[in-house]
């Protein structure tokens, strides 16, 4: 396991709607590690959005400015952490989904293996076929 330096960057929206802040997320996806949004309460029990973002230090400011420009906050409180992270190796494997081949990519950890979520989604979009379906069909068929 590797142990590195990774900043958290938080905010707090309660004056945008969910359409926002879907967008504002991928906005800031583009530039950080990971974003995600949870709701909360705030002051005056407004129902509130808590935008976290995990950055590398080189890329605070840009994630921090997309945060500010795509959610109208005023500020983003930065946060230093250590993230441990699990070695992995990413390795291509063909599956066979309703008579065709695929590639997909496939992470695995000494624990764990996942096949790569934008190619389990192409072979979906191609085959017609539901994500979780093309999910546990390609799980089988990787070991």
């Amino acid at each position: 396991m590797n142990e590195k330096k990774i900043f958290v960057l938080e905010t707090n929206v309660d004056d945008a709607t969910g359409e926002v802040m879907g967008h504002a997320l991928g906005e800031i996806e583009k530039t950080a590690i990971d974003a995600f949004i949870e709701t909360g309460y705030g002051k005056k029990g407004r129902p509130l959005f808590i935008v976290k973002a995990l950055a590398h230090e080189n890329d605070i400011d840009k994630v921090a400015e997309a945060m500010m420009r795509e959610t109208g906050s005023l500020g983003v409180r930065v946060i230093e952490c250590t993230r441990h992270i699990m070695s992995r190796t990413i390795e291509e494997r063909t599956v066979k989904v309703m008579g065709e081949k695929y590639c997909v990519r496939v992470k695995r950890t000494k624990h764990t293996k996942k096949p790569e979520y934008e190619d389990l989604k192409k072979i979906a979009e191609k085959t017609g076929m539901p994500l979780r379906q093309v999910k546990q069909e390609v799980e089988k068929q990787i070991d």
